[in-house]
C-alpha cells in the first residue's frame, strides 16, 4: 500500500494523484470518483429539482423540474430539465416569434439567456448564467428543457476556522516544470515500515503566496495559499494562468478551480470542448529538472507586473502571448504576422518617457494647427498635412524601438528583423520569397525580442535562451535600468 503525501507550510498535499480527500482544503466538493470521472468526460450530476430563469426582465419565464447535468465525452456539460412546473406568460409561437425576430450579426440580447440553479442528490447546489436553452414538448403533456453549460459552480461553507485562502486549480495535460520540492512514498507491509523521496514537485513563495505545483496523472495541479489573515487578489486564478501561461510558453485553461475563502469555498468545473493545441515556440527560460531559479524569479517578476490589472479579461501582455502561442502552432507565416504584430502592440502600450515632446514643442504644433485651419491652399492638402500632427505627438513603433535599441533594453539586430519580418508578413506574396531556414531565425529573433520587451517592462534581470542564434544558448538579459552585482554566480538586484 502506497501513502504519498508531503507537508507544504501546512497545506497537506497528496502527491500520487490529486484526489479530493487530500488537497489543500477542509471542504472537498467532489468525491474521488467524481473527480476522476470529470477528468474522464464522463461525470454524471444527477438534479433532484432544478430551476431555469429568464434574465434580463421583471417578468421571467420559469422553468422547474428534476433533471441532470452530464459531460458528453470531452465536449462539454449538457443538461436536461423535465418541467413540472412553469410560468410563462408567452406561448410557445410568441417565443418562437421573438427569438426569430433577432436579426443576423446582432449579439443575443440578455432577454433570450438563461439562469440555471441546479441541486443534486448530494445536496451540492450548483449555478450557471447565460445560457441559451431550447424547449421542446413531447404528445404536450412533457416538456423538456436543455442546453449547454461552460462553467458550472457550487458553494459550500468551510468546515472549522482557517486564517489562510488558497485555490487549488487543475489543468487537464502535462507540462515540464522544474523540481525543487520532494514527495515521500510511505510503504506499509505488516508491520514493516519504508520510505522514499522523489524529487517531482515545485514549491515556492511570490507577492507572499506559497505555491505548490505537481504533474500528477497528465493534470498540472497548482495550489495557492495566502499569508495568515490575508486575502488572494481578485481574478488571481486568471493572473496565475496568465504568468504559467508566459513561462510554459503554452496557451492554459483551467478545468477544475476550488477556491478556499474564509467564509466559504467554491468549486467550479469547465467544460472541455477541446484541447489547446502545443505551440512551437519555448519557455524564455530554460526548464530543467532541478534547476528552478531562473524560473521561479521570472514567475515572481511577471506576476508581480500584472497582479493589478483589473477585471477578469487577460492582461494585453497575456494577450498577446497567448495569441503567439495559438499563431506557432499553425502555419509560421500566422506565426510571422502575429508575432510582428504582438511587438507593436506591447511596444505601442508601453508608457512614454523619452518620446514625449516638450511643452515648447507642443506650442509649436498648436501654432502650425491654427495656420493650417485657416490656410486657403488645397483642402486635401490642408488634411493630410494637419493629419501629420498626430503622427508627431505619437511616437512611431519604430521609433519607440529605436528607443528601446539606444537603452540597451534590445538591440538594433532585434529592431531591424522585426522591421524586416513585419514588411514581409503584411504583404503575404513577400513571405514566400524568403527560405525557410531564414524564415525560422527571423520569427525566432523577433520572439526574443518580444521576450526582451516584456523583461524591460516588468523589470527583469537574469538567465533567458536566445533562440536567435542556433543551439539556444542560454545568456543574461541586463535590465538596463536595474543595477546588478553578482553574488555567488547570480545576478542580483541592487536599488536603483
Amino acid at each position: 500500500v502506497k501513502d504519498r503525501s508531503l507537508s507544504f507550510e501546512g497545506v497537506y498535499v497528496l502527491a500520487q494523484q490529486p484526489t479530493m480527500s487530500n488537497v489543500a482544503f477542509n471542504v472537498y466538493p467532489l468525491k474521488d470518483k467524481e473527480f476522476d470521472d470529470f477528468r474522464n468526460g464522463t461525470l454524471e450530476l444527477r438534479c433532484v429539482s432544478m430551476k431555469l430563469e429568464q434574465q434580463g426582465t421583471d417578468r421571467p419565464e420559469i422553468y422547474s423540474g428534476p433533471g441532470y447535468i452530464r459531460q458528453n465525452n470531452l465536449e462539454g456539460f449538457h443538461f436536461v430539465l423535465f418541467a413540472q412546473e412553469i410560468v410563462s406568460e408567452s406561448s410557445s409561437i410568441e417565443k418562437l416569434m421573438r427569438s426569430m425576430s433577432i436579426p443576423s450579426g446582432q449579439i443575443i440580447p440578455e432577454s433570450e439567456l438563461f439562469a440555471l440553479t441546479a441541486k443534486d442528490d448530494k445536496g451540492r447546489v450548483w449555478e450557471t448564467k447565460d445560457i441559451l436553452i431550447s424547449v421542446n414538448s413531447h404528445n404536450g403533456t412533457v416538456t423538456v428543457c436543455t442546453g449547454v453549460i461552460e462553467e458550472i459552480t457550487t458553494r459550500l461553507s468551510p468546515r472549522g476556522k482557517n486564517s489562510r485562502e488558497g485555490m487549488l486549480m487543475c489543468i487537464f495535460d502535462e507540462f515540464k516544470l522544474p523540481y525543487n520540492t520532494k514527495t515521500i512514498t510511505r510503504i506499509r507491509a505488516g508491520k514493516k515500515r519504508s520510505f522514499s523521496g522523489t524529487l517531482n514537485a515545485l514549491s515556492f513563495t511570490a507577492l507572499g503566496n506559497s505555491f505548490f505545483m505537481q504533474n500528477q496523472e497528465k493534470t498540472l495541479l497548482v495550489q495557492a495559499s495566502s499569508t495568515p489573515d490575508t486575502q488572494l487578489p481578485p481574478y488571481f486564478e486568471t493572473r496565475i494562468l496568465e504568468t504559467l501561461q508566459f513561462l510554459l510558453a503554452q496557451p492554459l485553461d483551467w478545468s477544475f478551480l476550488v477556491k478556499h475563502k474564509k467564509e466559504e469555498v467554491t468549486c467550479s468545473l469547465r467544460s472541455r470542448k477541446r484541447k489547446n493545441p502545443k505551440s512551437r515556440i519555448h519557455s524564455p527560460v530554460e526548464i530543467n529538472f532541478a534547476e528552478e531559479k531562473a524560473f521561479c524569479k521570472l514567475f515572481r517578476k511577471y506576476l508581480q507586473h500584472i497582479i493589478k490589472f483589473e477585471g477578469p479579461n487577460l492582461h494585453p501582455l497575456s494577450a498577446q502571448m497567448r495569441a503567439i502561442c495559438y499563431a506557432s502552432a499553425s502555419f509560421i507565416n500566422t506565426e510571422a504576422l502575429i508575432l510582428s504584430v504582438a511587438v507593436e502592440s506591447i511596444v505601442k502600450d508601453m508608457e512614454e518617457t523619452d518620446s514625449k515632446l516638450s511643452d515648447e514643442d507642443k506650442k509649436w504644433i498648436v501654432k502650425a494647427r491654427e495656420y493650417f485651419n485657416t490656410w486657403n491652399g488645397h483642402h486635401e492638402i490642408s488634411n493630410r498635412i494637419t493629419g501629420l500632427f498626430g503622427m508627431i505627438n505619437n511616437n512611431s513603433v519604430s521609433g519607440r524601438l529605436d528607443m528601446l535599441a539606444k537603452a540597451k533594453a534590445i538591440t538594433a539586430q532585434q529592431k531591424s528583423s522585426w522591421s524586416r519580418l513585419r514588411n514581409a508578413a503584411a504583404h503575404g506574396d513577400s513571405l514566400s520569397s524568403v527560405p525557410l531556414q531564414e524564415l525560422l531565425l527571423l520569427c525566432n529573433e523577433v520572439l526574443v525580442l518580444f521576450y526582451h520587451i516584456v523583461f524591460y517592462q516588468i523589470r527583469y534581470s537574469g538567465e533567458y535562451l536566445n533562440y536567435a542564434k542556433l543551439g539556444w544558448p542560454k545568456e543574461e538579459y541586463i535590465h538596463p535600468r536595474i543595477k546588478l552585482t553578482r553574488k555567488h554566480e547570480d545576478l542580483t538586484e541592487s536599488p536603483d
